[in-house]
């Protein structure tokens, strides 16, 4: 499976969030399936199937850089290009997004 995982920083030495992000990936890549993180910072190990697509940031993108990382994600997200898309920052309007036909399978409670 051709997986998109969009989270604005990658670090396997952050925090919390960024370490569940970076175990999920490499987890996901040694089962097999094509993992891609789209974040703008990325701080990991590449693996055969675990790229990294960098989202970059225009000085001037929005009023906050979450919004900045929300837009330049959006335009980087080819819908045809991966089965799922999996949303661990705050990426409006999904968590999760099958690709084809951009539905939401699960929101934000």
């Amino acid at each position: 499976m051709k997986i998109a995982i969009l989270k604005k920083d990658y670090d396997m030495y952050g925090g919390g969030a960024e370490r569940y992000a970076v175990k999920a990936c490499e987890g996901l890549a040694a089962r097999g399936h094509d993992v891609s993180v789209l974040s703008e910072t990325f701080n990991g190990h590449l693996f055969d199937n675990l790229r990294h697509v960098r989202v970059g940031r225009k000085i001037f993108a929005g009023f906050s850089r979450t919004t900045a990382f929300h837009r330049e994600v959006q335009a980087a997200l080819k819908p045809s290009e991966y089965d799922v898309s999996v949303g661990l920052s705050r990426t409006f309007p999904w968590d999760m997004l099958w690709g084809g036909g951009w539905r939401p399978v699960a929101a934000r409670g």
